[in-house]
């Protein structure tokens, strides 16, 4: 139908685009906003990025085992 669009074309949700799956380091509020939401510290955070890549799901796994 026109005017609607069509289900190739509605925006993903935020929690699923690249930029959200990934760890900005290369912004300071970027990594301030990451490391309240993985409650620890930006270098904490910059160990965990180093030590895994930028992945959220690999930085959240690293940073979950290591408070064990």
């Amino acid at each position: 139908m026109l005017g609607q669009p069509s289900e190739d074309t509605r925006p993903q949700a935020l929690e699923d685009t690249p930029a959200r799956m990934r760890v900005n380091m290369s912004e300071l509020y970027a990594q301030r906003e990451w490391a309240n939401r993985f409650g620890c510290t930006r270098e904490e955070l910059r160990e965990a990025v180093a030590a895994v890549g930028c992945m959220v799901s690999d930085v959240a796994d690293y940073l979950r085992d290591a408070e064990k």
